[in-house]
This record gives C-alpha cells, sequence and structure tokens, in this order.
C-alpha cells in the first residue's frame, strides 16, 4: 500500500508542476497587433516564430523607439524573458535598450514594465528575469536604440516564458442534433 501510495503521490506531483514555456510564440498562439515601421520581410512575427536565424529589422533609418504589442491568446505571468541577436548581418545593428511591459487591460494602455536591460551585441540566449510576476495578456516590447547604427535595428527573438495557463474544458455538447439528412447522436 505504501509503495503505491507513494508512487500515486510522485506521479501528481510531477503532473502538477510544468516547466515554463514560452508563451510568446506562434504556437501559443501569440501574434503582433502592433508594429514600428519595418524593413521588408524582416516581419514582427519572426520575432516569435522561436528561430535566432529569423528577425525583425527596422525600416532603414527609424533606428530609436520601436514599439510592438503583442497579443496572447490567454492571460499569464511570466517569469523571464529572453532576447536572441547573434544572426544581426549589419553592423552594430542589434538591439540595446529594452522595455518590456504587460496589460491585462488592453492593447493600448494599461501597461506595467517587469523589465528595463541593455541587451550585448551579437548574443543569443540572453535571459532576464521579471521585477515582478504582474498578469499579462498583451505585451509591449520598447526597442529603444540599437548598438550604435545609424540605419538599422534588428531583433532576432522575443521569448516570454511562464507556465502555460491551464486550458478550459469545453462545453458539453452531447444531444441529439436534427439536420436535413438526418438525426445525429452526438455523446461527448
Amino acid at each position: 500500500m505504501f509503495k503505491f501510495t507513494c508512487s500515486l503521490l510522485c506521479s501528481l506531483f510531477i503532473f502538477a508542476y510544468s516547466e515554463p514555456v514560452n508563451m510568446l510564440s506562434l504556437q501559443e498562439g501569440t501574434l503582433p497587433v502592433k508594429v514600428p515601421p519595418t524593413y521588408s520581410g524582416w516581419d514582427a512575427q519572426n520575432l516569435l516564430d522561436d528561430s535566432p536565424q529569423s528577425g525583425w529589422a527596422c525600416e532603414s533609418g527609424h533606428i530609436a523607439d520601436n514599439v510592438f504589442v503583442f497579443e496572447m491568446a490567454e492571460p499569464t505571468t511570466f517569469e523571464r524573458f529572453e532576447f536572441d541577436n547573434t544572426s544581426v548581418d549589419a553592423e552594430k545593428a542589434g538591439a540595446k535598450e529594452i522595455l518590456v511591459e504587460v496589460s491585462t487591460t488592453s492593447p493600448g494602455n494599461g501597461f506595467i514594465p517587469v523589465l528595463e536591460t541593455t541587451l550585448a551585441d551579437k548574443k543569443d540566449g540572453q535571459s532576464f528575469p521579471v521585477i515582478s510576476k504582474t498578469p499579462a495578456r498583451w505585451i509591449r516590447l520598447t526597442i529603444k536604440n540599437n548598438q550604435g547604427s545609424n540605419e538599422w535595428t534588428e531583433l532576432f527573438s522575443f521569448k516570454g516564458f511562464a507556465e502555460r495557463p491551464a486550458i478550459p474544458k469545453p462545453a458539453d455538447i452531447s444531444g441529439i442534433y436534427e439536420t436535413s439528412y438526418s438525426l445525429f447522436h452526438v455523446l461527448q
């Protein structure tokens, strides 16, 4: 009996604890809803594709104060953010000073700062903990400047790690449905 109970409790503990995942990912349903002027083909969704080889670049000359807003499918609380910029192809174009803010109000207001940092030039996996664990549905990323280029600012990944929110149980659709063909019986 002891062995069974211990196994069951260990299984429940492992099931209940989950590693943080990148919630700022296209795969998790996050999408850009506001993007700054962008160089052709270097779109904001490249920041969310989980690849450090594809990235975003500003429109030529628009190197400072580039603001993005991303919307997630479900609210979550971030633990840390991570940035990649090894693949920057223009000298000194990598994003440098960064501000990350979150909101549960709307994509236009209610933002609270959760991270302000400086990125190293040409380095992937730059990870920073949040200054406060604050619930978020919208994330505003401001790239304040770059490493010194007068023409381009680039960033290759923006990741936000949090526990994946619980998926709500869908409503029960069991029943009998009348159609022009026949009655359909659905058991969920």
